[in-house]
């Protein structure tokens, strides 16, 4: 059975106040310049160089929630020091796709970016998990999937040794994963760590402390920037953004609990 979070009104108002003052500050943005290549998923993600000389894989708001997701996971993942890739909001703009035909199922505005790493492979199997380079890899990376609860866990491998490896594709984290609502986040179950990593990657008693150790370093605050900084032109309102801080922190003190 799940539990209701023990968080009073007066948190739950600290929380509010201090998104609107995060959602109204300016983001990092950079500008879709040239389009690359695509891939025929759900999502239709497309490839984008930008501004910044950089390449991205995009899904634009026709993805829905799962940009919400990809932003919020990714960007926890960073804190936590997990492998997960690069994020980054990206902007593209209605003249861009008029001219880019590619993009025409994209509707203008921001978007998801997760920077685009060569030389890997794409998979939801796991490869390499004795190699002694991606054992704090996986282990930050299972806490991460079992705070935010991982759906469709997919990862990128280097394809030379050490096969460094990467968490991707976030889309369908969460509870009820790109269909969540705050009624999904509502009923709060206790927080594991993730179950097929835990499985298949046979960690250490040192190897979850470490984890968690990392995750304890993780100030609210800092939890309450991440769920901010989501556009709000990806349509999260802000009492979902409020359930969603309430739903993360109280996952996090639930896995603190295995110290």
């Amino acid at each position: 059975m799940g539990k209701k979070a023990n968080y009073s009104t007066k948190d739950r108002q600290r929380w509010m106040e201090l998104l609107e003052i995060l959602i109204a500050q300016p983001r990092t943005i950079v500008q879709a310049r040239t389009y690359k290549s695509a891939w025929r998923t759900n999502a239709q993600p497309v490839l984008l160089r930008c501004n910044d000389g950089k390449d991205y894989v995009v899904k634009g708001q026709n993805a829905g929630r799962q940009i919400i997701n990809e932003q919020i996971v990714a960007r926890l993942g960073l804190l936590l020091g997990a492998p997960v890739v690069e994020p980054q909001i990206v902007e593209i703009s209605a003249e861009f796709i008029e001219i880019e035909k590619n993009l025409a199922h994209i509707p203008a505005g921001t978007a998801h970016g997760s920077l685009y790493l060569e030389d890997c492979f794409h998979t939801r199997d796991l490869i390499a998990t004795d190699e002694p380079k991606n054992r704090s890899r996986l282990s930050l990376m299972a806490l991460l999937y079992g705070w935010v609860y991982a759906g469709d866990q997919q990862f990128l491998f280097k394809n030379d040794p050490p096969r460094l490896i990467y968490s991707v594709d976030h889309g369908h984290f969460f509870p009820n994963g790109a269909d969540w609502m705050v009624k999904d986040l509502v009923e709060i179950e206790d927080a594991q760590i993730d179950p097929y990593l835990l499985s298949n990657c046979n960690f250490t008693s040192l190897e979850v402390r470490q984890a968690l150790d990392a995750l304890a370093k993780i100030h609210e605050e800092e939890i309450i920037r991440v769920v901010a900084y989501p556009p709000e032109e990806w349509d999260i309102t802000i009492n979902e953004r409020t359930m969603m801080i309430e739903y993360l922190i109280t996952r996090k003190e639930s896995l603190l609990k295995l110290r």
